[in-house]
């Protein structure tokens, strides 16, 4: 017969019981109950099993450290025979909380795992966070630089008038940069959604354009020379834009890092009609990767 579930708190006597993992039978409680009147322990425990019309108690208990954990509890009612449990009836159902016993803790395990997997997930999404902003800024700081450089050559006298042309671009370049870190806080706010809600029908050379222009800027203290070419038949696909432009911009910054003395930096683009795949490749005449690094060539703040 079913009987209704109820949580037993961890200062029940019942509690206390059944961390030992035995099977607690009403009779043998009942039993106790008489011979000892006046503990309330065994009191308790027999009101719990009468107000729930239990016949026995089966332990789900964990055996890990020294000492036993209740997990869960097993509640038998009277049989619908009438018939008392036999042994063969008791061990049946000590196998059953067994396998609960198994169950739950590969439950709690897994979510061990998921929760330990969110906390490498989200320092790895940190140290990716600091390595998309650090283009934008690195160039909003060199753009304020040069700016400052311009102005302070008026003041000194060294140059006789401001180089407005300059200062124009400059003064777009800011902004410029501070869009591209919205849209890169944007994308992280978009992150949670589905990937479909993120993909869009775009042209993939303004993308690599806009990331190319962001590198240059970047490198202007540096004799780096940028050489794009792309195929006049790439068609358009859908992607996410900002995650595809994160990974350009991120590839051929890395390209400008691994190039401290300059070189040259090859992006080539094209469409293979074959594989129906647009194919990018970006090239650079800097050391190349060192043997040790080569184990993290996949990462995405990896240089070389």
């Amino acid at each position: 017969k079913a009987t209704c579930g109820e949580a037993i708190s961890a200062d029940h006597p019942l509690f206390k019981k059944l961390k030992d993992g035995d099977i607690l039978l009403y009779d043998e409680v009942k039993r106790l109950q008489e011979s000892r009147p006046y503990t309330t322990d065994f009191k308790q425990m027999r009101d719990f099993m009468d107000q729930h019309k239990l016949t026995a108690l089966v332990p789900a208990v964990t055996r890990k450290g020294q000492e036993g954990q209740l997990l869960a509890v097993l509640g038998l009612g009277e049989k619908m025979s009438g018939d008392d449990f036999t042994t063969e009836d008791l061990r049946f159902f000590a196998d059953l909380a067994g396998q609960a016993t198994i169950a739950i803790e590969n439950s709690l395990l897994q979510e061990a795992n998921i929760e330990m997997g969110k906390d490498a997930a989200l320092g790895r999404m940190a140290h990716g966070i600091e390595h998309d902003l650090k283009n934008p800024l690195t160039s909003i700081q060199l753009s304020a630089q040069l700016l400052g450089i311009e102005v302070a050559n008026v003041e000194s006298g060294k140059k006789a008038a401001f180089d407005l042309e300059k200062a124009k671009k400059v003064n777009e370049a800011i902004p410029e940069m501070t869009q591209k870190m919205a849209r890169i806080i944007n994308s992280l706010l978009k992150f949670a959604k589905p990937a479909g809600e993120r993909m869009e029908i775009a042209a993939i050379r303004p993308i690599v354009e806009d990331a190319i222009a962001i590198c240059i800027l970047q490198s202007q203290r540096k004799d780096i020379e940028f050489v794009p070419e792309f195929q006049d038949d790439i068609p358009q696909f859908k992607v996410d834009v900002d995650g595809l432009w994160r990974v350009f911009n991120n590839l051929i910054g890395n390209a400008v890092e691994a190039m401290p003395v300059g070189g040259k930096i090859s992006i080539n683009a094209g469409y293979d009609k074959n594989l129906k795949k647009v194919v990018i490749s970006v090239a650079d005449t800097g050391e190349g990767i060192a043997p040790d690094d080569r184990v993290v060539v996949r990462d995405r703040d990896a240089t070389g």
